[in-house]
């Protein structure tokens, strides 16, 4: 209380200080005095040690108690493991050195120091979002035709993936530049897909021979609907002269092969399917991977074909060879 103000630091007019009051006005001149700063210190510091004791001391025990530290020990290593994962697993870091060399490399072209920052931070953005992108569709997308669509859909007319590079490309102060880095899908990543298909390949290939089933009588059921409907076809162009087709779709067919089933079936502008080609459709719906057997039933199409020779081909078609 010692450090309470007596007097106006303005007028010298004697003042009363109430307490708790940070401020105290001169009833003479109307100035605002504040307390001296120790009193503040002194009173700010007692407010932090009543709060820091109320969160430090129970802690404490907590912190005291041998389960608590089991606990906060296995936390802090699953913690650091996480963190450690997460730079080791990084898709980015077996690049990290040739992204730097082309990044440096396109940015010297640049005539001021601003430019060439910017140019070097756009591409080493860039390449690394890339790099990402690859490592999520490598995970995601077993079929390697379909990680090739995938793939190319990260391509636009002037970055993207070319080949097996990846190209960056910029106007700089020395006309258009590009670099490009050479990327290789990791071969951890190649082992994980292919034992995932192998297993789904061995499991599909159980109903092979339930697939060639339906697909005969499909085939067959389409050949007699495209009998029926040129026979109907021949009658009204005999009646009128005029060929139906160009008058109505229902005399339009297409006809279903053993080698173009799939892209038939499959359509996505149809919107309606025959009994025959709806069987078709739920046995390749509970057994993706048999949708790419169209060379095996091509190869021998009075036999259906054994789950080993089912198992081969697919084999050879969608799994991607490591070194």
């Amino acid at each position: 209380m010692t450090k309470v103000p007596e007097k106006c630091s303005r007028c010298g007019a004697p003042i009363s200080w109430e307490e708790g009051a940070p401020v105290v006005k001169c009833e003479f001149c109307g100035y605002k005095n504040n307390l001296k700063n120790d009193f503040l210190n002194l009173k700010v510091n007692r407010d932090i040690q009543e709060k820091f004791s109320k969160i430090y001391l129970p802690a404490k025990k907590v912190i005291e108690n041998k389960y608590s530290k089991v606990i906060l020990l296995t936390s802090l290593v699953s913690i650091l493991g996480l963190f450690l994962n997460k730079i080791i697993n990084d898709p980015t870091r077996p690049y990290k050195v040739k992204i730097d060399e082309a990044c440096k490399n396109i940015s010297s072209n640049q005539s001021t120091t601003f430019n060439a920052k910017s140019t070097y931070k756009d591409c080493r953005k860039f390449f690394k979002k890339t790099i990402y992108s690859l490592d999520n569709i490598e995970k995601k997308v077993l079929d390697k035709e379909e990680f090739e669509k995938s793939k190319n859909k990260l391509t636009d007319d002037e970055n993207g993936i070319w080949g097996n590079g990846i190209r960056y490309s910029t106007q700089t102060s020395q006309g258009y530049k590009r670099v490009y880095i050479f990327y290789e899908t990791p071969s951890i990543t190649i082992k994980k897909r292919n034992n995932l298909l192998t297993k789904n390949i061995k499991n599909d290939c159980k109903k092979v021979q339930s697939l060639y089933k339906a697909l005969k009588d499909l085939i067959i059921q389409n050949q007699k609907d495209g009998a029926r409907i040129e026979k109907l076809r021949k009658i009204k162009i005999d009646e009128t002269g005029i060929d139906p087709v160009l008058i109505s779709p229902a005399y339009s067919f297409y006809e279903i092969t053993w080698s173009n089933w799939s892209q038939r079936i499959f359509d996505k502008l149809r919107t309606s399917y025959t009994p025959e080609e709806n069987l078709v459709k739920e046995i390749i719906s509970k057994n993706p991977t048999l949708i790419n057997l169209d060379i095996t039933f091509q190869r021998d199409r009075y036999n259906p074909p054994t789950k080993k020779q089912c198992v081969l081909d697919l084999t050879e078609k969608m799994i991607r060879p490591t070194e």
